[in-house]
């Protein structure tokens, strides 16, 4: 297959939105803290960014890469895999589908993210970053990032 034909299967595979449920989620960060105002055990509170629309929003999608020239949706996974919610519990996600440009060009990803307590956020991925590391990616507000084991 030609370069132009895996490019083009690739497009048309990320444009097709995938079923959605029944559930509303939201665009908003999530609200809850952590019981005792502590961060929970295992997370880097430092690795979480303080702007609400970070995430959230096409115009400030969370933007992560790889050096390999077809492992953005990898490194997207890797990113997730990473966030914990404010319990400090791993999030469940599903992705929703391709939604158009952001404002730097790329095409974003949209993604259902659920936390421990069944609460359900939409988040915006930019996948086209080789040199953003899915692990050195701020979590956005009202999320945290695993803490590294080194």
């Amino acid at each position: 297959m030609t370069r132009i034909a895996i490019a083009l299967l690739s497009w048309c595979l990320l444009v097709l939105p995938a079923a959605v449920g029944s559930a509303v989620p939201t665009d908003d960060p999530p609200k809850e803290k952590p019981k005792d105002g502590k961060p929970p055990a295992g997370v880097d509170p430092k690795m979480t960014s303080d702007d609400a629309d970070y995430g959230f929003t096409k115009d400030k999608p969370v933007k992560v890469g790889s050096k390999d020239e077809f492992g953005g949706p990898a490194a997207e996974r890797a990113y997730l895999d990473g966030l914990r919610d404010a319990d400090g519990k791993p999030v469940k996600y599903k992705r929703l589908g391709s939604v158009g440009a952001g404002s730097d060009g790329h095409i974003l990803d949209l993604y259902l993210v659920t936390t421990s307590a069944d609460k359900e956020f939409k988040l915006y991925l930019d996948m086209y970053h080789p040199e953003n590391d899915p692990a050195k990616q701020l979590a956005p507000k009202g999320f945290y990032k695993v803490k590294k084991i080194d």
